[in-house]
Order: structure tokens, then C-alpha cells, then sequence
């Protein structure tokens, strides 16, 4: 039988393998949306010519003729401006009927006809509008902040982990391969490896970040823990010039990029990393009721009612190959959230770790 230590470090090394794979496709699409992407003012409203039709595909056709198909997403951020129902859209938007998309672009013609003029950012690739900002949105290129990040981290001696790009958002995991064990008071000893997550979307669907990750070697649970930076897309409202806003942008992004910099130095630090195991130390000392507290985060909307029920389950068999062990502590619960996770799609996947992770502190 081979040693137990040795089955956890082929664990770590084929996830990593993989992880590399991920995170290469991540970054070249998010490479390649930068190069073929394509931004515009357009305003809507009372007397502006842009309209909305339907065959097939909602699509918006500009003052110029332009036409141009609208990414669900994009469809989603016009329905809550105009505060057209986003669960009826989505439900519209769910069916292949060709009707219904015939009635969101009837609903959008109407509210947008019959409301004030109002200048949007449309961020568009290949001809579909994938999101419909406010033109304050702040325009960083992700990918040039994206790559100090990864150089930064392999400086430090990381490898990639995972990543992935949903097209709206994309994600990257790395870590240093070197396992920590750490002794934890209700939970035995864990091994670990520690590492940074950077998270961004260009299309309105969340903030840039980069936290603190980790992975449990043996089940390879992962979790994110303390965010280091967070940064909301909200600047001054820009002018049409092109040339100004060009500028403006890459002022932004190098601004960004050398905050982005200096954070993953931070991550990668001994001082971080220990504080982390002492978080993780004290989660392990916190014992709880399981079933109050999942019951808990799924009154704050945080797990669906699926997710509680398995997340009960998985602490109920205490299987190690879960991750999960010893008594019902915060931690074990941590561990609990990240197996479930496991085999969700990616991005619910790296929400539900966040979930995991913010339990411990």
C-alpha cells in the first residue's frame, strides 16, 4: 500500500497539471476579448434612433445601422436599468420560442422610447454586446493587470492551480507547491498549500480581486480567504474623445497594476500566510452547531436549499476523502462547503469557496 503522503502529493501534482491547462485557457481568452473587443457610448431614450428587434437573438441596431446581437447578460443590465422584472427576463431568455425574445425587444423599445436619454458604455466582442455600463464605468485592461499578477506569483515560486473564463468572468488560482502542515486543535493535522486568487469581469459582473487561496492537499477542498484587494469599476464620467479616454484608461490600468503588484508581493508573504494558519487554527477551535448555521447561510441567501442539504450530508458521513474529520467545528464546516462545491460548475464553484473561505477568520 503506498504511503499516505505520497498519494497526496500525486493528488496535488495531477490537479496542478490540470490547473495549468485551465488557467492558460483562461488567460487566452480574456486575451483574445481584449483584442477583439470593441467599446462605445451609445445613448438611449425619447428620440435617440437606436431600436431593439428579435429574430433569433435580441439584437440592437445603432444610429449607423450597426447590428449588433446582446448577450444575455447585457439584455439582464437593460431590464434593471429600466426595472423590467429580471426574473421574467431570465425566464424569457430561458425558452428558444422566438416570440418571447420578440417580446423582451418590445419590452426594451418601449422603456427605453418612453424614458430620458441616458449615455451608456456598451462593451462588445465579435459583435455581440456582452454588457450595458454606466459611463462612469472605470476601463482597465484585465489582461495586462492579469499578467503582473501571474509574474508576481511564479516570482514567489507559484504554479498555476485552476482557472477559468466564463466569457463574463474569469478567474485564476495559483499556489506554492510546498505542503504546510498545520495542527489544527479538533481537526488534526492538515496539510496545505497556500497561494492567491484573482478574480475580474469587464462586463459589469463583479469587482476586481485578488485573495489569499487555499488548497487541502488530500481532498484538494479549495478556499479563499482574506481578500486583499477589491476594486469597483466606478470612475469620472469621461467625454467622447477617443483619444483622451484612451489615455485615461491606460493611467487606470497602470495605476491598477502596480497596486495589483505590490498585493500579490503581500500574499506570498510569511506574515500572510501565518496569519492565515492562525485563522485556520482558531476555526478549528470554534465548536458549532452544523445544522443551525448551514440553516443560517441559507437564510442569508449565501447556499441554495440543495447546497445546505448536502453540505448536512457531507458532514453527517465525515469522510475523509471529503476533507471532513472531528468535531463539528467551523472548520470542519469550511471543509464540508468545499467538498460540495467540487462539482458544481466553475463559477458557482469559486462563489461557494468564497463562502467557505469568509467562515473562517
Amino acid at each position: 500500500m503506498r504511503d499516505l503522503n505520497e498519494i497526496t502529493r500525486n493528488r496535488l501534482s495531477e490537479m496542478i497539471r490540470k490547473g495549468q491547462a485551465q488557467a492558460e485557457t483562461a488567460i487566452a481568452k480574456l486575451m483574445n476579448d481584449y483584442q477583439q473587443g470593441q467599446d462605445f457610448f451609445l445613448r438611449l431614450g425619447q428620440g435617440m434612433e437606436s431600436r431593439f428587434e428579435a429574430n433569433g437573438h435580441v439584437t440592437l441596431i445603432t444610429p449607423e445601422k450597426q447590428v449588433m446581437t446582446l448577450h444575455e447578460n447585457a439584455i439582464t443590465q437593460l431590464a434593471t436599468k429600466y426595472n423590467i422584472g429580471t426574473r421574467f427576463v431570465k425566464t424569457l431568455m430561458a425558452s428558444d420560442a422566438d416570440w418571447k425574445r420578440q417580446l423582451i425587444a418590445h419590452n426594451l423599445n418601449e422603456f427605453s422610447m418612453n424614458s430620458g436619454r441616458e449615455r451608456f458604455l456598451m462593451r462588445s466582442v465579435d459583435s455581440e454586446i456582452r454588457g450595458v455600463l454606466s459611463d462612469q464605468y472605470k476601463i482597465l485592461n484585465s489582461f495586462e493587470i492579469a499578467s503582473v499578477f501571474i509574474e508576481r506569483a511564479m516570482a514567489h515560486g507559484a504554479v498555476f492551480a485552476g482557472g477559468h473564463n466564463s466569457g463574463l468572468n474569469m478567474f485564476v488560482e495559483v499556489v506554492h507547491p510546498e505542503l504546510i502542515q498545520v495542527d489544527t486543535v479538533n481537526n488534526g493535522v492538515e496539510e496545505l498549500v497556500f497561494g492567491a486568487r484573482l478574480k475580474t469581469s469587464d462586463y459589469g459582473c463583479g469587482s476586481l480581486s485578488a485573495s489569499i487561496f487555499y488548497l487541502k492537499a488530500i481532498c484538494l477542498n479549495g478556499a479563499v480567504g482574506e481578500t486583499m484587494l477589491q476594486e469597483r469599476h466606478v470612475g469620472e464620467k469621461l467625454p467622447q474623445g477617443f483619444l483622451f479616454e484612451q489615455d485615461t484608461h491606460a493611467a487606470h490600468t497602470k495605476a491598477m497594476a502596480l497596486k495589483m503588484r505590490d498585493m500579490t508581493n503581500d500574499m506570498f508573504s510569511e506574515e500572510k500566510i501565518a496569519n492565515q494558519i492562525m485563522s485556520i487554527k482558531k476555526a478549528s477551535s470554534i465548536e458549532i452547531d452544523a445544522k443551525k448555521y448551514i440553516a443560517r447561510l441559507r437564510e442569508d441567501g449565501k447556499i441554495l436549499k440543495s447546497e445546505a442539504e448536502e453540505t448536512e450530508i457531507i458532514m453527517l458521513n465525515n469522510k475523509e476523502e471529503d476533507g471532513v474529520r472531528g468535531a463539528s467545528t467551523l472548520w470542519k464546516l469550511t471543509q464540508a462547503m468545499s467538498a460540495m462545491a467540487r462539482d458544481k460548475d466553475p463559477v458557482r464553484q469559486r462563489e461557494l469557496q468564497e463562502v467557505a473561505g469568509s467562515l473562517v477568520k
